[in-house]
């Protein structure tokens, strides 16, 4: 049931607040909940589950969970800078978290590609990566300018080495 409030962006965080006042910590957050936040919750539903819930010190903050939020087209970039924001020093695994395929995601979010990737680069620049996946996801935008953005913004922090 958890995992179909937390799809629920509208009500959503009303809806926790009351199931864990009724439950408390009876309720079990299951890593599932967490990356159907991620993918279709609100930062503040986020911050509920791992704030006043103390979801991460049990669990942490998986690449399932990072790849989710990189695509959470309704919040933009809103879901990773809260992620890795508020959370990027305090979550176990987190560095683990940020692969290639969290990177793809945020290359290939719908409306915020650069914003998404700007975070990323200006929390974990210097341990990221371009991969020959991470590039074609990047030239293979439909929108040339989103496109033409990202290789600038590969060309100005890695240079040649990302070709």
């Amino acid at each position: 049931m958890l995992k179909e409030v937390a799809k629920n962006s509208s009500y959503g965080e009303r809806l926790l607040k009351l199931l864990f006042d009724r439950y408390g910590r009876d309720l079990m957050i299951a890593g599932r909940v967490v990356e159907v936040t991620a993918a279709d919750g609100t930062a503040e539903m986020m911050e509920l589950l791992l704030d006043q819930y103390q979801y991460p010190a049990e669990v942490g903050i998986t690449e399932p969970v990072v790849v989710a939020a990189a695509g959470n087209l309704s919040l933009g970039d809103d879901m990773p800078e809260f992620l890795l924001g508020c959370w990027g020093g305090e979550v176990k695994d987190t560095e683990e978290a940020i692969t290639e395929d969290a990177i793809v995601a945020a290359v290939e979010h719908e409306y915020d590609a650069c914003d998404s990737m700007e975070l990323l680069l200006a929390r974990r620049g210097a341990e990221l990566a371009i991969t020959r996946k991470i590039a074609k996801a990047a030239v293979l935008r439909n929108e040339s300018l989103t496109a033409r953005e990202l290789v600038e913004m590969f060309l100005l922090h890695w240079g040649d080495e990302w070709t």
